[in-house]
């Protein structure tokens, strides 16, 4: 099951499907966007709340990588 129609700078569930990543939340498993999907949809949906987004996206992103 799929809930939204299309994300915005990404396309369809289908085009938005290989850019997921599955997690289990409470033993179900969900697919949900990866940081680089989800910073593109954040910036092509260019609210300021979004934008302001990106920069958080983009620090954790960043702080998942030093780790690694």
């Amino acid at each position: 099951m799929h809930c939204l129609g299309e994300t915005k700078g990404l396309g369809d569930f289908y085009q938005c499907s290989p850019l997921c990543e599955s997690v289990v939340v409470d033993g179900v498993t969900m697919k949900v966007l990866g940081f680089d999907a989800l910073i593109t949809a954040k910036r092509a949906m260019g609210r300021p709340r979004d934008l302001h987004a990106v920069l958080e996206l983009e620090a954790i992103r960043e702080k998942l990588r030093n780790r690694e």
